[in-house]
């Protein structure tokens, strides 16, 4: 017998696409935490634990500190001129993102207000989200200070028409599917 599937072509074919990431993750991202946060973070050294290499003659010599994991928020625009289909492109960033590293994200769903804010994991389903209203970033960067959420980096993902605010005391790089540019942090683009 033949089985009907539950999905018609076109429909999932529309689906797949909205699933595929349209930025290059893995070379953008690898680039900023090379840049910004490996080298800075990278070749400290501490007593504890000593390098064993020595302990054998009893010579106590420092040991490296490897880079830890990164840390990233990843806002998704919410307001109203942002289509259906553009925020789902956004959760498929945000998915490819914390896929790809392995990585807990702190997703905030931002319009004018924050309306969601919480950490997500790797392989945890991801929350449904909300909105609808103005754009506004600011209340992005007030909650991740107000809050002290220790991130590394932000990751905006918006068409860019809203109030910017100052530039922040956190990293941020903004994935923009207009012409918009951001006055600070780094841009990327898509489509």
């Amino acid at each position: 017998s033949i089985l009907a599937g539950n999905c018609p072509g076109f429909m999932q074919r529309m689906v797949d696409d909205l699933n595929t990431s349209k930025v290059p993750w893995k070379d953008v991202l690898a680039y900023y935490l090379r840049q910004r946060f490996c080298q800075a973070r990278g070749n400290r050294h501490t007593f504890t634990p000593p390098n064993r290499r020595y302990l054998y003659q009893d010579i106590i010599l420092t040991s490296r500190i490897g880079a830890k994991k990164p840390k990233l928020a990843f806002s998704i625009d919410t307001s109203g001129s942002m289509s259906p289909k553009d925020i789902a492109a956004g959760i498929s960033e945000m998915d490819t993102i914390r896929r790809l590293y392995k990585v807990d994200l702190y997703l905030i769903e931002c319009d004018y207000s924050v309306h969601k804010a919480t950490w997500v994991k790797p392989y945890e389903p991801i929350p449904a989200v909300t909105g609808g209203g103005g754009t506004s970033f600011v209340p992005v960067m007030q909650h991740i200070k107000d809050k002290k959420i220790d991130v590394d980096v932000v990751v905006m993902f918006t068409d860019g028409y809203g109030d910017f605010g100052a530039k922040p005391d956190v990293d941020v790089i903004w994935v923009m599917n207009s012409t918009v540019v951001a006055p600070y942090g780094t841009t990327l683009k898509v489509d």
